[in-house]
């Protein structure tokens, strides 16, 4: 049986040509136009974090600055839509084995998500919402799974190599960090951190407010069913 078309490593294979998979950028495409200040807030802040890829970045983002109205006008969603564009433009570059991957993660009330660095670049995004039971589970969970979650995604790129964890949960710092000998009680917590253990990383405590693109991606609900009250409780 022959296919045309091969999915592998986070990149898609067809007709001689080589692009990246389509659900390594999934959460980014499926950003929704701010519908209100906090909203907005969010974007513009995880739009800023890439600024140093996005050429004439200022002159982009002007139209989401000067627009206090919802919903948005038109130049306004323009400039958001052509903003997600080049963030994705900075994102398909090929990945460089040689340099150091950091991962940064977060959690919401409803979902987990994690962007892939290397350099200060986006690599790929990751984001899902929380299902079921996991949805009761208390925000320190949520952000430790947020963590286990993402390197499982990312686990053809971060084996074998030395890479940097960045979470806004303190107490999930301590339990993840590898030289802590302490004992952890939570068995769920305990059986992450085993799985852990055979990786090489640095876990680092990072501001809520510095960690911005992961915290965009967990609260604007990007990949959320159409369920305008979900939406509406994510943001």
């Amino acid at each position: 049986m022959t296919t045309r078309k091969l999915s592998i490593l986070d990149y898609e294979i067809e007709e001689g040509e080589i692009r990246p998979d389509p659900e390594r950028l999934q959460p980014l495409r499926k950003l929704p136009v701010p519908e209100n200040t906090r909203s907005l807030s969010r974007c513009l802040g995880f739009f800023s974090y890439y600024s140093k890829w996005i050429p004439k970045f200022s002159d982009r983002l002007r139209p989401l600055t000067v627009d206090e109205s919802f919903p948005l006008n038109e130049a306004a969603v323009h400039a958001f839509e052509d903003l997600k564009q080049a963030i994705e433009d900075a994102a398909v570059v090929a990945v460089d084995e040689s340099e150091p991957f950091e991962v940064e993660t977060d959690a919401s009330e409803v979902a987990i998500a994690a962007t892939l660095n290397q350099n200060g670049r986006p690599v790929a995004f990751f984001s899902r919402m929380l299902q079921g039971s996991e949805l009761k589970h208390p925000s320190i969970e949520k952000e430790a799974q947020a963590i286990i979650e993402a390197v499982r995604h990312w686990k053809h790129y971060l084996t074998g190599k030395y890479f940097t964890l960045r979470t806004d949960q303190k107490s999930v710092t301590f339990m993840f960090d590898q030289k802590h000998k302490g004992k952890i009680k939570n068995d769920k917590i305990l059986r992450w951190r085993i799985e852990l253990s055979c990786y090489s990383f640095d876990i680092v405590y990072k501001l809520g407010w510095d960690n911005i693109p992961p915290d965009a991606l967990s609260r604007i609900s990007c990949a959320l069913p159409n369920d305008e009250s979900l939406r509406r409780y994510a943001i």
